[in-house]
């Protein structure tokens, strides 16, 4: 994140097997989990949120992909 702006710059938008652990950690410890949000991590094959997922239902809580 640039604290001068407070903007995040992803390092990935894909990320491979290997890294998912981690991203899931970092999605759900995020404070930032609903609207616009910073982490989430999508299903590219179903769509659905894996985390945070804060409805517990696989929908979006950032709007339509």
């Amino acid at each position: 994140m640039d604290l001068s702006t407070g903007l995040a710059s992803p390092k990935s938008y894909f990320i491979s097997e290997a890294e998912l652990d981690e991203n899931l950690e970092a999605a759900e410890v995020c404070p930032a989990k609903k609207g616009a949000g910073v982490i989430h991590v999508l299903d590219r094959e179903t769509g659905k949120e894996i985390a945070p997922d804060p409805e517990g239902d696989g929908s979006l809580s950032l709007g339509s992909p």
